[in-house]
């Protein structure tokens, strides 16, 4: 499924980049001493919203068509870590899975594009020997 969204697109790669960054911050933060728990936890949870956005989107069409996906377990696994509080760990678990997802339709746009182009170098006509 190819989203589009305020970046076109690349919106689901960029919703994945902004919270791994967030991520990184967040974790950054969590080993400074001055800086309260809290900063890293709302930062986590900015993290959550970028990293599961589509998670959640494409989970809950999936189940409004009558079907069962990995976005919809992935979504029970971020609510259960966000219930345990576990921030970081969540944040974490939603960005591999977004990235490697957007990943996965980035691949498969390019084969698709290289295989239309192949297609445009078959001859219109095949001839017999």
């Amino acid at each position: 499924m190819e989203h589009s969204g305020i970046f076109g697109k690349n919106s689901e790669l960029i919703f994945s980049i902004c919270c791994g960054a967030l991520l990184g911050i967040g974790f950054g933060l969590s080993f400074l001493e001055d800086v309260p728990q809290w900063v890293s936890i709302s930062i986590y949870r900015v993290a959550y919203f970028f990293g599961g956005f589509y998670i959640a989107k494409e989970a809950i069409e999936t189940i409004l068509k009558g079907g069962f996906e990995i976005d919809f377990l992935m979504l029970v696994a971020a609510i259960g870590a966000a219930i345990l509080g576990e921030w970081a760990e969540d944040a974490l678990l939603l960005f591999l899975f977004r990235l490697g997802h957007s990943l996965e339709h980035f691949a498969m746009g390019k084969a698709h594009k290289s295989i239309e182009s192949l297609a445009t170098l078959a001859p219109k006509t095949a001839l017999k020997n």
